[in-house]
């Protein structure tokens, strides 16, 4: 009875996985669907900051969207907020 349990319980954790990472992918797939349709609606910022989220991640967009990319300092909340609203 306990390895049925274990092997229940490993079948269930493999698909909790499974149905994250199809989550995952299909929130990916809607993000990069919506910055296609809409990147030629975005200034020179947003459209950097957009194809940076489409090809590095979120983090990575949020990273960039606080570092002045001509100077290379970091920006408060504030300037990032003017910079991409």
């Amino acid at each position: 009875m306990n390895i049925i349990l274990m092997e229940i319980n490993q079948t269930n954790n493999s698909l909790e996985k499974q149905d994250i990472n199809s989550q995952s992918n299909s929130a990916q797939t809607f993000v990069n669907n919506l910055i296609d349709k809409n990147i030629h609606k975005m200034n020179s910022h947003n459209q950097e900051a957009a194809i940076v989220m489409k090809t590095q991640g979120v983090e990575a967009a949020i990273e960039h969207m606080f570092i002045d990319q001509k100077t290379g300092t970091k920006l408060t909340y504030a300037e990032m907020r003017a910079r991409y609203g």
